[in-house]
């Protein structure tokens, strides 16, 4: 699987990251809604935060 990582500046509050990515060409622009999370409010002990956010969401 193909994995892209941006990095973002740091941010305080809820925003919404416009992001312009290119592959063979062909131009996409993804909107991106950025949320603080309290992982130990909503992760059980020692679960992983992958199936926690899959519990949530």
């Amino acid at each position: 699987m193909a994995t892209v990582s941006i990095e973002l500046s740091p941010f305080e509050t809820e925003k919404t990251e416009e992001v312009e990515v290119r592959v063979n060409g062909r131009r996409s622009l993804l909107n991106y809604r950025l949320e603080i999370f309290n992982w130990s409010g909503w992760c059980r002990p020692k679960e992983r935060r992958v199936e926690c956010l899959k519990r949530i969401i």
